[in-house]
């Protein structure tokens, strides 16, 4: 275990949010978004990590993973904190890339998400996806919406995950946290059985498949509050995603059932600032006649109008959010326009809107 936490402590030295141990190279740390040189180190071999893998593994996880050739586990340690670790096969040889949870669960001002959704947080009941890439920051906003609730009010939030990150202590709320493989066989069977344990609210890691989705949104239809994260790299594409994972006679009925419950779209990405550090860029869907209305329709791209054109409601796009960290010069232009959804209309707002002190760099045509 020494060589193992001796990397783990130096990637919380580094800030580092991953760390990669792969065969035949050296550890390799991601600091703000990118793999740092590592030229100086020595490359691991096939035993090393093999080593660390037995150090990590219980029983029945190691049963698993011989069986099924990969993982994901989580593990905590004394003065390091918890680490998740995607153990995985390649070229005949185990590898693992784990990823560093925070010591502490941000609050919304750490993480600058949108103040709507401390009020969404509190919803009695309603559906909740925050989607974004991987590495996108999904699983922190939802642990701090659920540690917001968790010292709000009283009740009793169950979260089942693959595997689980934050650890979220009780508050003015029982939290109970259980995790796949260790507390329970499966989403499916937690998933069965969790409205007998008297929940009030429920965080279900990711939605992976449909019987997840459908799970959860029945879940949600019976006045409880259910949040969740999806892959998916903007609020159009989640709601793509979800329908494509139906047949086309399906899709009417499932699509009924996510406009009755729907209570918000969180879609976000991880960008540089002007530093060199990573900061929230995101775009925000509210519930709305109109919203609602395309979300039954499955008329999505029509979506990007009501995010330019409903701020008034909370609701803001990724375009907008990408405007005013410009005009906070947490960004600059250039990357504000890499990252926009519609770069004309973005360049064209800047240009309109230009005043002293607007952004740190000019804009590439």
């Amino acid at each position: 275990m020494e060589h193992l936490s001796k990397l783990l402590r130096k990637m919380r030295m580094l800030e580092a949010s991953d760390l990669l141990l792969c065969a035949g190279t050296p550890p390799a740390f991601r600091v703000q978004g990118n793999l740092i040189p590592r030229e100086d180190r020595k490359p691991l071999t096939g035993n090393q990590i093999e080593s660390m893998l037995n150090l990590v593994l219980l029983g029945d996880q190691m049963e698993k993973f011989n069986l099924e050739h990969e993982i994901n586990i989580s593990i905590s340690l004394p003065e390091l904190g918890r680490f998740r670790i995607n153990v995985y096969m390649q070229k005949r040889e185990v590898a693992l890339a784990i990823r560093s949870i925070p010591k502490e669960i941000p609050d919304f001002e750490d993480l600058r998400l949108p103040d709507a959704l401390k009020d969404i947080s509190m919803s009695k009941s309603g559906f909740i996806i925050v989607s974004g890439a991987s590495g996108a920051g999904k699983s922190t906003s939802v642990a701090a919406m659920i540690n917001y609730r968790n010292m709000h009010d009283l009740g009793h939030i169950i979260t089942i995950e693959d595997p689980m990150e934050y650890d979220i202590p009780h508050g003015k709320s029982v939290v109970s946290q259980r995790e796949v493989g260790i507390d329970t066989d499966s989403y499916e069977k937690a998933l069965l059985n969790v409205v007998r344990q008297s929940p009030d609210v429920l965080m279900i890691g990711e939605i992976r498949d449909r019987q997840t989705l459908e799970n959860a949104l029945e879940f949600a239809e019976t006045g409880h509050l259910c949040m969740t994260t999806i892959h998916a790299a903007s609020t159009i594409q989640t709601f793509e995603r979800i329908q494509n994972m139906f047949t086309e006679n399906e899709r009417d009925h499932i699509l009924a059932m996510l406009a009755s419950s729907f209570n918000a779209v969180l879609s976000q990405r991880l960008i540089p600032d002007s530093k060199g550090k990573l900061v929230l860029a995101y775009e925000l869907l509210l519930p709305t006649p109109r919203t609602l209305d395309l979300i039954r329709r499955g008329e999505f791209w029509d979506l990007r109008e009501s995010l330019e054109k409903s701020t008034g409601t909370g609701m803001q796009s990724i375009d907008q959010t990408l405007y005013e960290l410009v005009k906070e010069n947490r960004i600059s232009q250039k990357t504000a326009v890499k990252h926009a959804a519609s770069e004309n209309n973005l360049r064209l707002r800047m240009k309109l809107e230009q005043k002293p002190g607007l952004g740190n760099a000019g804009l590439t045509h």
